[in-house]
């Protein structure tokens, strides 16, 4: 499963190295997607819930379900399933 974790501000090379190692805590095989200036997008077999607790330099982690162009998120919707009440879509 992937996990997007939004990473806080103050120093966001020392927040990702600190996200990919607690990563490797719950799921030794977790491996880094990609990232940007204040998330990182990583696959491993964990629960997003318990990870943040262990994090010092993130907001919140969550399942990331898609990345890609914006004529691509109406075929996403279609087969989406949401396990919560709640979701979010984040554009750049």
């Amino acid at each position: 499963m992937q996990h997007l974790v939004e990473l806080s501000g103050e120093c966001e090379e020392l927040a990702r190295a600190e996200a990919f190692a607690v990563s490797r805590i719950f799921d030794p095989k977790s491996s880094h997607i990609r990232d940007d200036t204040r998330t990182i997008i990583i696959e491993g077999d964990f629960d997003p819930s318990h990870f943040v607790e262990r994090m010092g330099l993130a907001w919140s982690a969550s399942r990331h379900v898609f990345s890609g162009q914006n004529n691509e998120l109406a075929d996403v919707f279609e087969t989406l399933e949401i396990p919560g009440n709640s979701f979010r879509i984040k554009v750049k």
